[in-house]
């Protein structure tokens, strides 16, 4: 088999400032792009999808984040005491705090 039926070309167009970024890293790690794209492509086909996560979020699964993080945030303020806390009282802390930093207290 002669070398240029081994191998073909792949031609990928790219934003000039997004090819400079993804170059200077490859250049960094020791790389080039032919390499990256090679690594890149034996991997999608190693694992039989795209190496890394591609989805669009349902409503459901944004609402399901915000449920958490907002749980999360209730457990915290209940560890340090501030559970009780109203928005103006919050906000009355902010302010504080700011004025602090400033030496306005």
């Amino acid at each position: 088999m002669m070398d240029n039926e081994k191998y073909q070309n792949l031609h990928v167009r790219m934003n000039s400032e997004v090819k400079r970024q993804f170059t200077d890293i490859l250049e960094q790690l020791g790389l080039n792009s032919s390499t990256a794209v090679n690594m890149f492509a034996r991997m999608v086909i190693q694992e039989r999808a795209l190496p890394f996560n591609v989805a669009l979020k349902t409503d459901n699964q944004i609402a399901e984040e915000a449920r958490q993080a907002t749980k999360e945030i209730g457990e915290e303020a209940a560890k340090n005491g501030v559970s009780g806390m109203s928005m103006e009282d919050i906000n009355a802390v902010i302010a504080l705090s700011r004025k602090e930093k400033r030496g306005r207290v």
